[in-house]
């Protein structure tokens, strides 16, 4: 795994990558980031596109995510920014609609913030 520390407008952002996919993106330190330094070009472009208002393309990881835990991180990544949904309603978007907690359980381990929101 490699990991970049790059400057946003939001301040030192930290990013692992493996295999050209996204693994985590977290604000101020590394936290439990692990794996050699490296430049990664790639993320920095997506993370410049991504402040300044455009869509940034990316692999993101998510091939631990369970299938619903993946129906999630798409809805959420279907929102608007400047919008926001409650956890009922992206448990409905994702096919089960008593799943709020479930949802909710989702984001807190949500490893990549900016990208799924």
């Amino acid at each position: 795994m490699n990991i970049d520390r790059i400057q946003t407008p939001a301040g030192p952002c930290w990013v692992a990558e493996d295999d050209g996919r996204l693994q985590a993106l977290r604000f101020g330190g590394p936290g439990d980031l692990r794996g050699e330094p490296a430049r990664l070009p790639g993320l920095r472009r997506a993370l410049q596109a991504w402040f300044a208002g455009r869509d940034a393309k990316l692999n993101l990881d998510l091939r631990a995510a369970t299938p619903f835990v993946r129906r999630v991180y798409r809805a959420v990544q279907r929102i608007p920014r400047g919008e926001t949904r409650t956890y009922g309603e992206i448990a409905r978007a994702s096919g089960r609609p008593g799943a709020a907690r479930a949802v909710g359980q989702a984001m807190a381990r949500n490893r990549i913030c900016l990208f799924i929101p």
